[in-house]
């Protein structure tokens, strides 16, 4: 098999708007056409990758795979080399597994340099823009972004629906780039202004430069954004943990949120301390942490970095620890600074590892809250350590700026 035309990717272009493209260069009039070529190619060259090449357009990038992305790689890097001149670029544009995770354990893809919360992807159809169709047919991977809602480029809204048979537009299953599946061709459709809200949003996850005061603006790290933006989604309650798709119109009230920073968060974080008696069930030196102040800590940390320096987040969230922990001191009757954190939350203070909570615990530097049973691990989410002493040991061993995981002890 020989691919003998291969046409140049645009940079923001998506794999599958590639794939298309290549397939109508070849005459191969579908990619499910292009796609089982392929296969059969790959069963002479290489039995294990073949199995591993979607013949589904929707599910030939590399994300998709779960225990085969290794395979996927491997078949897509042969794929690379069915041209007589250049190699087709095709790892360049797929989306990758990424080891990263986002706030409450968000899954990661990776492009470009930039991590992406994979809950981010649209899965009920991929929007266009027919300006930008009618100056290049291809489809930008943007487009993909739930928190991009308006083109950037035209300053319009994007097309959800075709306006002549109000079928939601999906190129992944039709195959088509710039036509609906009923004909219509989507260049020639009329645009809506957008508002300045839905452009500001689209312009930060593209990666344009602000002048402004807000942190979120002001971050230019485009993963960061990204990580603040769930951050944000999760924290005012808008979704779950887990990796779901995000309604869009939830994302819009991010930006103002962050002009009033830090004083958003902390009244927040204030007032449910000041309230703490009020939802007591037990004293405070028995009452988990996440009872009074929820997930704050697990979602804070990775945003996707735990670097102080970046995480704004994170660090206006230390600031009010220590803040609360200094302003209530030990004292015969337990309060509010005497909450108890599990493993993670006090790695997460500590910005260290599971590992190194463990060891401090094992040497003598943090106090369990109860009794441990004889030869039993601690489970890693049950209330355990107090909140005053792990605070306490932050200040007294200091945290570094690196960005690193603090290792508070040597590794024996």
């Amino acid at each position: 098999m020989q691919l003998l035309v291969r046409p140049d990717p645009f940079p923001d272009e998506s794999l599958e708007s590639y794939l298309l493209r290549l397939a109508e260069a070849n005459f191969i009039e579908s990619y499910g056409l292009l796609s089982g070529a392929v296969r059969d190619w790959l069963w002479q060259h290489n039995h294990d990758a073949a199995g591993a090449f979607p013949l589904e357009l929707s599910r030939v990038n590399i994300y998709h795979a779960n225990q085969s992305s290794g395979l996927r790689v491997r078949a897509l890097k042969l794929v690379e080399t069915l041209t007589d001149i250049d190699r087709l670029p095709l790892l360049k544009l797929a989306l990758l597994h990424s080891a990263s995770r986002f706030c409450n354990g968000h899954n990661a893809v990776f492009r470009n340099g930039v991590d992406i919360p994979r809950c981010f992807i649209r899965r009920e159809g991929v929007p266009v823009c027919p300006s930008c169709l009618e100056e290049s047919p291809y489809i930008r991977q943007h487009w993909h972004w739930s928190a991009y809602q308006a083109c950037t480029a035209h300053g319009c809204e994007l097309l959800h629906r075709c306006p002549a048979c109000d079928k939601s537009l999906d190129y992944l299953r039709h195959e088509l780039l710039s036509k609906c599946s009923c004909g219509l061709d989507l260049a020639e459709a009329s645009v809506s202004p957008a508002s300045e809200d839905k452009l500001q949003l689209s312009r930060l996850v593209t990666g344009d430069v602000f002048d402004s005061r807000n942190p979120l603006l002001q971050t230019q790290s485009l993963s960061v954004r990204n990580g603040v933006l769930l951050w944000h989604f999760l924290h005012t309650g808008s979704a779950k943990a887990g990796d779901i798709e995000l309604d869009s119109s939830g994302l819009a009230s991010a930006i103002g949120y962050f002009e009033d920073w830090p004083a958003s968060l902390m009244q927040e974080l204030e007032a449910a301390a000041s309230n703490a008696d009020q939802k007591l069930l037990k004293d405070f030196n028995k009452t988990a942490f996440q009872h009074i102040f929820g997930d704050i800590l697990l979602a804070s940390r990775w945003l996707p970095v735990s670097d102080l320096s970046k995480n704004f987040v994170m660090a206006t969230v230390m600031e009010f620890l220590s803040s609360l922990v200094d302003s209530h001191p030990k004292s015969k009757r337990a309060n509010v600074a005497d909450l108890l954190l599990t493993v993670p939350e006090a790695a997460a203070v500590l910005s260290t590892t599971h590992e190194q909570v463990y060891r401090l615990y094992q040497e003598g530097y943090l106090e369990l809250a109860f009794k441990p049973q004889l030869h039993q691990k601690l489970a890693a989410y049950k209330p355990a350590f107090y909140l005053r002493q792990v605070v306490e040991l932050l200040q007294t061993r200091m945290q570094s700026d690196a960005g690193m995981a603090n290792v508070y002890l040597p590794v024996r």
